[in-house]
């Protein structure tokens, strides 16, 4: 991944919601996390690797309605880990206290330093989808 693009995975969604046994020796997921619909009031959390990242990360995330934004956080300052393999997890949690029923888009939005442009950012974006019930 060295001189790699700076890039975001996939988002994992759980809800406190999500109620299922725990496993040690293998990986159990849910029905709700596997087609993503939570209930109203649910507690969202979130969760995202970063690939090929300068020394912080400014991380935002927002939901959206089709094109209106619904809800927006403050932005995270994540630190790139020491000696890390340039790439690294980080994470967030949402109340969706205030969503009506419907189809909904959490977007995380991440900038960092260009390394090899002095005063330049790079820029990557991941979003997914999910259903208030």
């Amino acid at each position: 991944m060295a001189g790699g693009a700076f890039a975001l995975s996939g988002i994992v969604l759980r809800s406190d919601a999500d109620k299922g046994p725990a496993t040690a020796d293998r990986l159990a997921i849910m029905p709700a996390q596997a087609i993503r619909i939570y209930p109203v009031g649910a507690r969202l959390s979130y969760a995202y690797e970063v690939y090929n990242a300068s020394k912080t990360v400014r991380a935002a995330s927002s939901i959206w309605r089709g094109a209106e934004q619904v809800f927006a956080a403050p932005p995270d300052t994540l630190t790139v880990p020491q000696g890390g393999t340039g790439r690294f997890g980080a994470a967030g949690e949402l109340r969706i206290a205030g969503l009506s029923p419907g189809s909904y888009v959490l977007q995380v939005s991440a900038v960092t330093e260009d390394s090899r442009r002095s005063g330049r950012t790079r820029t990557a974006i991941q979003r997914t989808t999910f259903d208030v019930r």
